[in-house]
């Protein structure tokens, strides 16, 4: 059961990803929006980003997008490479 909920789940990050590609390949830009304006508490936000420094898994960036606008982004690059600056 673990196993099949796994994979359904990897389909459905798939499916999304494709769909923002999408998305994002017919605007041709993406919109910036704040996350209030589209209904996503900005405390929630953080807290999941503080949940994440917890997990084994490392982000080197990330992107969250809502009603295709992208409500917040980061880019954790100098973690990993502290003497690169980023433009």
């Amino acid at each position: 059961m673990k196993i099949y909920q796994s994979s359904a789940l990897t389909l459905a990050v798939l499916l999304l990803s494709l769909h923002i590609q999408v998305s994002a390949q017919h605007n041709q830009r993406l919109i910036r929006s704040s996350p209030e304006e589209q209904g996503v508490s900005s405390a929630a936000i953080i807290r999941l980003l503080d949940a994440t420094t917890k997990s084994k898994t490392e982000f080197q960036s990330f992107m969250l997008l809502r009603h295709e606008k992208v409500i917040a982004e980061g880019c954790f690059i100098n973690r990993y490479y502290p003497d690169k600056n980023q433009q």
